[in-house]
């Protein structure tokens, strides 16, 4: 009797796997864990997605994941939508059959990340001269625009070191709350130089195109996080407090020195951390980093993992440049495997009569990739994958789809290499030379 899940094959480029009598639920699903883990700990992000399948969406017959480091993992699978397992099987992976591929990717601030880990990032191509000259060309003026027809030294004025509802403000009847204005409006004064600052500071620190967008996008929220602070400085009346405690002010009622000497000693403390909190970690991410960094590009080449949707990295740009050769699908090479290169991969899947699971395994690579073989080395890869999707306890059906993947390769084979390749394949498969003669003549 067959075990419920057969480890297939365990190699470089990922594990193959076979369920057999898998559940009849249309929410079933099969995931990989290191041995001992929780059922629920598949991890987070792209380490997440590449770690489970739906069984509606693969061939339990010849399913696979990508390759994991050495170690004890399992096979688990699942009855339904939740945790209900239903089988599991334990294999290894050993230091010939792995990867080498880095471990899962913990994402850590741009502040806390190494040299070595801050390398691996690519910086974008490019001078930033021309910006950095026009934000100050076109910031000059536009400040003092602002400053003359927004007038901000008005705004300045009204709020700064002023009482709101002090017997001796210079301002009456609430005019004092039109200095809240005061921060957006200084930064849209400035917002040129600004941006001029950002481009200078990646001119000279290489920055990674993510931890740019961090930067900017920090940075227009600082306007909302000054706005805040003065808030709270105009509604607590923190100035008060401080020159009341410091006995440089007598605008306090709160009966003698002594006490309200005390309070303020909580108070401003207090009130000062949530005013100036917002400012405080917007500063710390444009200079720092407070976001998470995402997992860095994936530079090994084509066909040393399993690819999926989702996947980024010079292999997926790979995989697009060999779809828009064989089948003309004018996708972008951007290194992103999204929706329209999954929907390009199965069309590929469905005309070479391969299950079109949008994956990238190594049948459908080689066919992608080595559909014109140079060598007879080569050639004999190309038909020992294409058998190799044979289940000898079936009733035939995957022989009928390994002579359907043959003949569409047959189709575009160079002239030169289809005697070798028809005579290799009858050796391997067993195909008769009088149909072999028909075939190759149609």
């Amino acid at each position: 009797m067959a075990e419920p899940i057969e480890i297939l094959h365990v190699s470089k480029i990922g594990v193959r796997f076979r369920i057999n009598n898998p559940p009849s639920s249309n929410d079933a699903w099969v995931g990989i864990y290191p041995k001992g883990a929780d059922n629920q700990d598949l991890g987070e992000g792209e380490e997440r997605a590449s770690r489970w399948r739906w069984l509606r969406d693969i061939d339990t017959n010849n399913a696979s994941f990508p390759s994991r480091p050495a170690g004890d993992y399992e096979i688990r699978v699942f009855s339904d939508g939740e945790y209900s397992e239903y089988q599991r099987v334990g294999f290894s992976v050993d230091a010939n059959s792995e990867a080498h591929l880095p471990l899962p990717h913990i994402g850590k601030p741009w502040h806390k990340l190494t040299k070595e880990e801050k390398a691996v990032y690519p910086v974008p191509e490019g001078s930033l001269s021309l910006p950095i000259m026009a934000s100050f060309l076109f910031g000059i003026p536009w400040f003092l625009f602002a400053y003359f027809v927004w007038q901000l030294e008005f705004l300045n004025t009204i709020w700064l070191g002023k009482c709101a509802y002090c017997a001796d403000a210079e301002f009456q009847n609430g005019e004092i709350w039109w200095g809240l204005l005061t921060p957006i409006a200084n930064f849209g004064a400035v917002m040129p130089f600004l941006l001029g600052f950002l481009f200078l500071w990646w001119s000279i620190f290489p920055t990674p195109e993510w931890r740019r967008n961090e930067m900017a996008g920090w940075l227009m929220g600082l306007p909302m996080a000054t706005f805040w602070f003065m808030l709270a400085l105009i509604s607590f009346e923190l100035l008060t407090w401080v020159e009341g405690s410091l006995g440089i002010s007598d605008n306090y009622q709160m009966g003698s020195r002594e006490l309200y000497w005390t309070f303020s000693w909580i108070a401003i403390p207090a009130v000062g951390f949530v005013a100036l909190a917002p400012t405080y970690y917007c500063l710390k991410a444009i200079f720092l980093g407070l976001n998470p960094s995402p997992p860095p590009p994936y530079e090994e080449e084509l066909g040393s993992r399993i690819l999926h949707e989702g996947n980024k990295g010079k292999d997926v740009s790979r995989l697009q440049e060999l779809l828009n050769k064989m089948s003309n699908s004018n996708l972008s090479v951007d290194g992103h495997f999204g929706p329209q290169t999954k929907a390009a991969l199965m069309e590929f899947e469905t005309n070479n009569s391969l299950d079109p699971d949008g994956v990238l395994d190594p049948l459908a690579l080689a066919l992608l990739d080595k559909s014109e073989p140079n060598t007879k080395e080569e050639l004999v890869e190309l038909i020992d994958l294409i058998i190799s999707v044979i289940n000898p306890k079936d009733k035939g059906e995957s022989r009928d789809i390994a002579e359907s993947i043959f003949e569409n390769l047959m189709r575009s084979m160079p002239f030169n290499m289809k005697t070798s390749a028809r005579q290799i394949w009858k050796e391997k498969f067993g195909v008769s030379p009088t149909l072999e003669v028909l075939q190759w003549w149609k």
